[in-house]
């Protein structure tokens, strides 16, 4: 279960009691629950009390990011399962430039095997950089590199997408940034809250709604795709 407490500030009454029954009819069955989340229990404010208690009631571990030694690993365990030859130097690489998000690395891991495989070459650090379009000279993004890359489109400031003005270039801006932050980094709504000085609820409710007009909405395509190659 992601355990997240934005369906109780909703006042989903009906989503706590299913989850409350649920826990309770496991726990009397003797299984084991695991829960995930990306904050601590103690940060949940929305969440009931009998809820947070049950939470709080096993083993509180957590997960931090990889270290290199370990990103290695993950990426030769792949390779072993995809039955793809890759040289200790290259997973090195790979572990090296991709070193904040295990998806980020298995996703980079996943497309230049790909790309080796259909093309029937023998992958290098070299080809790997080629294929993922990594040169001497290019930048790593970062969430001030999107804020910054937005507020140059829509012809603002960084200051304006990081206050809490409402006019309609600037909101669209901030909308973007908020978007393109959660798609390219894959940060959690409360990290991307505290970049943008909002509550995690009000990012996940903005980014949701670009992603739905995302669906329909041609120009905002083309405008996400622009500021995206941009960066």
């Amino acid at each position: 279960l992601l355990l997240d407490d934005i369906q109780f500030a909703e006042g989903k009454k009906r989503t706590e009691e299913e989850i409350f029954n649920t826990f309770d009819a496991l726990f009397h069955l003797g299984k084991q629950i695991v829960f995930a989340s990306d904050r601590p229990i103690s940060s949940f404010k929305n969440t009931p009390d009998r809820l947070k208690s049950r939470y709080e009631w096993g083993l509180s571990v957590d997960i931090l990011v990889p270290d290199f030694k370990t990103r290695v690993e993950i990426i030769e365990k792949h390779a072993l399962r995809s039955n793809f030859e890759i040289t200790r130097e290259v997973a090195e690489f790979l572990a090296e430039t991709f070193d904040n998000n295990v998806r980020e690395l298995e996703g980079a891991y996943n497309k230049v095997s790909a790309y080796a495989s259909i093309k029937g070459v023998e992958l290098t650090v070299e080809s790997a950089k080629e294929i993922l379009g990594i040169g001497e000279n290019s930048k790593k993004i970062t969430p001030e590199i999107i804020i910054e890359g937005c507020a140059k489109y829509y012809n603002v400031t960084t200051k304006d997408i990081l206050s809490t003005a409402r006019a309609k270039e600037i909101k669209e801006a901030r909308q973007s940034a908020i978007y393109l932050t959660r798609e390219l980094l894959n940060l959690s709504f409360p990290a991307i809250g505290e970049i943008f000085n909002k509550n995690h609820t009000t990012i996940l409710y903005s980014y949701e709604k670009l992603k739905k007009e995302l669906d329909f909405n041609k120009a905002l395509q083309s405008t996400l795709s622009e500021i995206e190659k941009t960066l």
